[in-house]
Formats: structure tokens, sequence, C-alpha cells
């Protein structure tokens, strides 16, 4: 449960620090990628794992498929949460189990489990920059 968490939490880690570096890239100031769109926020996690994840040419458009969808998911929550940060966290938290479950039969053991790395090392980066969850 507790490596459930961690895996939650590095994940809206990456999502944070894609949407701060486009942000950054745009010229906005802050946000964390908040005011990205379903779309955008969808192509950079595939982005992301085409980088670091050496998918095959049968999984990416699997995994753009399903970052898609939970992103169009994290989207509505994010717009329905009126606010509450911790009600929406609740429900993101939900969403990224349900996407980990989905992506563990597109990736091999050995490409979650380098995904697992890289949002460990994203949360590491951003704690290091006083930016809790």
């Amino acid at each position: 449960m507790k490596s459930l968490i961690y895996t939650i939490a590095g994940f809206i880690a990456v999502f944070s620090m894609i949407g701060h570096n486009v942000q950054a890239q745009r010229g906005g100031g802050g946000g964390g990628g908040f005011n990205m769109s379903a779309t955008e926020m969808a192509d950079k996690q595939t982005d992301l794992m085409k980088d670091n994840l050496t998918l095959t040419e049968g999984q990416l458009p699997k995994i753009e498929k399903i970052n898609l969808k939970y992103a169009e998911k994290m989207v509505t929550a994010r717009n329905n949460s009126n606010g509450d940060r911790t009600s929406m966290r609740s429900t993101m938290m939900s969403i990224l189990e349900e996407k980990d479950t989905e992506l563990k039969t597109v990736l091999t053991s050995e490409q979650y489990n380098e995904l697992v790395e890289i949002r460990k090392n994203a949360r590491a980066q951003r704690q290091g920059r006083g930016r809790g969850i």
C-alpha cells in the first residue's frame, strides 16, 4: 500500500514537473501544469514515456490512448474540484491507480519498474525545490 501511494505521488510529481516546464517555456508563471489541456498533458506524458521506456511500435498507440483517457479524467477532476484540493487529490490518486493498472497490461515489468523510478526521481527533485504535494 505504501509503495502504491509513493507511485501515485510520483506520478503527480511527473505531471507537475511537465506542466511547470511547459509554463516556463510559454513564459507563464507557476501553476504546475494546472492549466494544461488533456491533450497537452497526454502528449507530454507520452513523450516522457517514449523517451525513457523504449516503447515498441505496438505499445506506442496503446500508451497514447491510455494517457489521453486518464488525462481527460484528470482535467475533469480538476475542473470539478471547486478549489477543494484535498478532494481533488483523492480523486486524482484513484484515477492514477486505475491508470497504473491499465499501463501494467501494456508495459513490460522492466518498463513499468523504470516508470516507477522516473516518478521517484521526479518526486525527489520536486521536494528538493521545496514544493510539496
